[in-house]
Order: structure tokens, then sequence, then C-alpha cells
């Protein structure tokens, strides 16, 4: 199921009634008994021509591209990428972010099990959406992670924004939420996707309630093109919506810059205009995409 029709060993575990870490004991030993041979074609040194332009374009560390294949879901293995890249990097004692949605979603799914780590943390970055019939659980995603790193979850019980700037304040003065928020300044290690600003009614958080129709038509004449952990850029990669933010309990984007690893997962040629945005705002330094949305940065080069 793994090798031959690559089922990800989360879709495995629940086919076969097991747990997740114990499909990644099976498969190790599969590979230790001799019943799986493997060679390793190490990923961190080998780049492609395309991969190599937009790395020195954007002065990133690394670049993943994804190859489009018809069929298969690209998306998902944009999120194997990353999660192998972070495989490579991770050492005991790192604090990990990660923001939500669905493209975060596939990399807790193809998040690699570890279990030779020690002291490792990881912390939720974005609030919550409030509606509990949002299709992704950031709940869920911070579950799968912790436990395929064995690591220490800290959660983050805050909605994305509250109702004005007071009560964002007085919510923050709480110790439990500071010692989440210290957390998050602490991380050196952050993966995240980003957010198209799409069309009236599309949006997730006009779906979720966080914005009125009125706002979203503001952010789309202010030339908003999406947002980071629900922080709104425009073209040049400069917030858009001061306004927004101070009622934003999200990692801040000036927190953002100043992390070590900053890993953004992208693929969909709508998030073309706000990965080019936030690249031009350095706020990525590892990026994991599919050949569309690679191309589509070179023609804008």
């Amino acid at each position: 199921m793994y090798y031959e029709h690559h089922y990800n060993q989360m879709t495995i575990a629940e086919k076969l009634n097991l747990s997740r870490p114990y499909v990644s004991k099976l498969l190790q030993e599969a590979n230790t008994s001799g019943i799986v041979k493997i060679t390793i074609h190490d990923p961190l040194s080998y780049e492609s021509s395309l991969e190599r332009r937009i790395r020195l374009d954007y002065g990133l560390q690394r670049v993943f591209i994804t190859p489009c294949v018809p069929g298969e879901d690209t998306v998902n293995q944009v999120a194997s990428s990353a999660a192998r890249y972070l495989n490579s990097i991770i050492k005991n004692g790192d604090i990990i972010g990660i923001s939500n949605g669905s493209t975060i979603h596939h990399f807790a799914l193809n998040a690699i099990y570890r279990d030779d780590l020690s002291d490792i943390q990881l912390v939720q970055l974005s609030g919550e959406y409030i509606e509990l019939s949002h299709h992704i659980s950031t709940k869920e995603n911070m579950k799968l992670v912790s436990e395929a790193l064995q690591a220490t979850p800290y959660g983050f019980p805050c909605p994305l924004f509250f109702e004005n700037q007071a009560i964002k304040q007085a919510v923050l003065k709480d110790k439990n939420i500071r010692r989440v928020t210290e957390l998050q300044r602490k991380a050196n290690i952050v993966v995240f996707s980003i957010g198209s600003l799409g069309t009236v009614g599309t949006n997730s958080l006009m779906k979720s309630g966080y914005l009125t129709q009125e706002t979203f038509e503001t952010l789309m004449r202010s030339g908003t093109v999406g947002d980071i952990f629900s922080h709104f850029i425009d073209r040049n990669g400069q917030p858009s919506s001061p306004e927004l933010d101070k009622r934003n309990v999200s990692l801040s984007l000036s927190e953002l810059l100043k992390k070590e690893q900053r890993i953004c997962l992208a693929s969909g040629r709508a998030k073309l205009d706000v990965l080019k945005a936030a690249l031009v705002g350095k706020y990525i330094s590892v990026l994991a995409i599919d050949e569309e949305l690679a191309k589509g940065l070179c023609k804008q080069n």
C-alpha cells in the first residue's frame, strides 16, 4: 500500500485499523529485514534549473517544485516535499510553529514519524475558525504533527479576530495565553501557507463571519492580494489593513521575519499574486510549490 499504491501512512492506518506510529514501525522493520531496499537520492543535493532560478531571484535557502501531473494530488506532493525538508533539518530542542488551512492539513498528513528526537515543541500560530462546520480543524493538524514528531503541542484557543482591540489586549494578558504567545516568539521553525483574496462569497474568512462584504470590498480597493496568518498584504508584501491587524491575534508579520526557517507551501494558480507578494516581502526562506506556480513566478520576473 505504501510503496506500490503510494498511500500515506495515515491512510494505511485508517484502512487497517492501526495506529500511525505502528504503521511507521512496520515500514521501518520492512527496511531493516531486507523486505524493502531503499536507494536515497537526497533532494537537498539536487536542484533543477527552475528551482535554482527562483531561489536566486528571491534570495531563498531552498526551493522544491512539484510537477503538475494530471490525476495526481499536487497539493499532497507539495506538502510531502515540505515534510521531507523539515525532517532533514529538525533537531533536539526545536520549537516549530504551524499555521492553519487545508494545505497545512496535507503537510500534517505527510509529517514523517521520528522517535529519535527530544524536547520538541509544537505551537499553533493562528487563531481558530469559530464556526465548527469549517472543514479543516487546526486541532487535528496539531495532533497529527505532534504525534509524528513526538512533540509537546500547544494550542492557541483564540478566534482569528477579536471584535475590537481592547478585547484582544485583555485576552493576551491571560497567563495561559501569554505562555503560548511566548512560544510563538521563540519558535525557530515556521511552516505556513498563504491565502488568496478570492472573490466575494468564496473567501473562507467571509464564510466564517470574520469579514463583512463591505470590509472585503475595502480590501480589494486597497490593492490587497491575500494574507499570511490572516494578515492582509498588498503586491509589495506590505500590510494593507492596519485596522484588521489590530484585532488579529496570529503571529505578526514582523515576528515571522525573525524566524530562522520560514517554510511556505503553496499550490494552485490562484495563489500566484499573494505568493509573489510574500516573496517580495521576504517572509519566505524555503518554498515548496507546484510547477504551475513556479512558471508563473518566472513569467512575472
